[in-house]
């Protein structure tokens, strides 16, 4: 989001009325006069957003703390059975390529100024920053703020927790993280006329280093599919902006939770969201291995899987029809308790659900053999 800014900035620089400009309908002030850890600027900013959003609502609990106490107090919480079922879940993605060999995510949490988010268990914005920029500091609490403000609407921790599907997961959070972008650049732009903001924004460049992430097997796919939901959320969420303002946003949040593919198909008009999941029995895994984990982790995914095994870049004509095709998929992950032996089976669904097609992959030729013959190829 930090670069999102910085890159905005540029943009609107030329174009920035006189923010004092009584005719404005949602004057946001400049960052120099608009410190964030105070309530005065805090409510100024809370006005703006409910403007732009044109939907008024209550201003939500805000704490500031300094950026060095977040740490202390969210620290890791996964029990050692957990982070077991995590490393085996990450060495199944490896295994796809999706995560490049020996991945090992950092176990220390960066934080530095600006620091401002949503937190979706207290329903606080927290604010650490340290006024080294006021510009990028106000922009972090536009974005959290239209994030608050949309959660107020939606309850986002109950969508969050009936998500169900990883795939469902990364489309409710792209639906919520380019709505908040796209509301937060029109207020950042403080020009008058937000349709002309809307129609002049650009993403495209953002999307293409996003399309560079899907494409590069050394990107882990938390990283692609993390801009993937700024990028490409905020491109779908302007295009609906364009087609009927803040309430065809509120109903492009509500259809675009479904799947990634709506997003991956950047308002392609012919998604029908005629998904299903692949309902047939799984058989029971070879003697030692059990079941890790059974999800459905969706077209952006897939994508990213065949452009790395392909070794092609990614482009838009690819994803819309990926988009328009998809139907849904089943993801398996087995693995053993007394060894490092694991295998994943990703079968995609066709038209009606039936399997279309089956990708078998495992730590050894044995393994491989054995689930293979589970799992024939289709």
């Amino acid at each position: 989001m930090s670069k999102r800014a910085v890159a905005l900035l540029g943009l609107f620089a030329a174009a920035c009325p006189d923010p004092d400009d009584a005719d404005l309908p949602c004057p946001l002030r400049p960052g120099d006069n608009c410190d964030v850890r105070d309530k005065e600027c805090q409510e100024h900013v809370h006005g703006v957003i409910a403007c732009v959003r044109e939907a008024d609502h209550p201003l939500p609990t805000i704490r500031v703390i300094a950026h060095s106490e977040y740490i202390r107090e969210y620290p890791p919480t996964l029990t050692p059975a957990e982070q077991r079922q995590e490393d085996q879940e990450a060495r199944g993605a490896e295994l796809l390529g999706l995560l490049p060999p020996g991945y090992k995510p950092s176990a220390a949490i960066e934080v530095r100024p600006p620091y401002i988010r949503f937190d979706f268990d207290t329903r606080a914005i927290i604010i650490g920053v340290d006024r080294s920029d006021p510009e990028l500091e106000l922009y972090g609490l536009l974005y959290a703020m239209a994030l608050a403000h949309r959660d107020m609407e939606s309850d986002l921790s109950a969508l969050r927790a009936q998500a169900g599907s990883f795939d469902r997961r990364r489309a409710l959070t792209t639906a919520y993280s380019g709505e908040s972008t796209l509301f937060a650049d029109l207020a950042w732009s403080r020009m008058r006329d937000r349709d002309t903001v809307a129609a002049r924004l650009s993403y495209e460049s953002w999307i293409g280093d996003v399309q560079d992430l899907l494409a590069d097997p050394a990107e882990p796919y938390p990283t692609a599919t993390s801009q993937f939901a700024y990028a490409y959320g905020a491109e779908y969420m302007r295009h609906a902006y364009l087609a009927g303002g803040p309430e065809a946003v509120s109903a492009a949040f509500d259809e675009s939770s479904a799947s990634t593919a709506y997003a991956l198909g950047r308002w392609d008009g012919e998604i029908d969201a005629a998904f299903a999941n692949i309902d047939s029995p799984v058989p029971d895994p070879p003697p030692g291995f059990r079941y890790v984990d059974e999800d459905s982790i969706g077209p952006v995914m897939y994508h990213m899987y065949r452009i790395r095994q392909g070794g092609q870049a990614s482009s838009a004509g690819q994803e819309q029809q990926l988009a328009r095709e998809w139907v849904g998929d089943r993801c398996l992950i087995a693995g053993t308790d007394v060894d490092d032996r694991l295998a994943v089976v990703w079968q995609l669904a066709g038209p009606g659900g039936r399997i279309d097609r089956t990708i078998v992959r495992a730590t050894d030729a044995a393994t491989l053999a054995a689930f293979e013959a589970l799992f024939p190829a289709t």
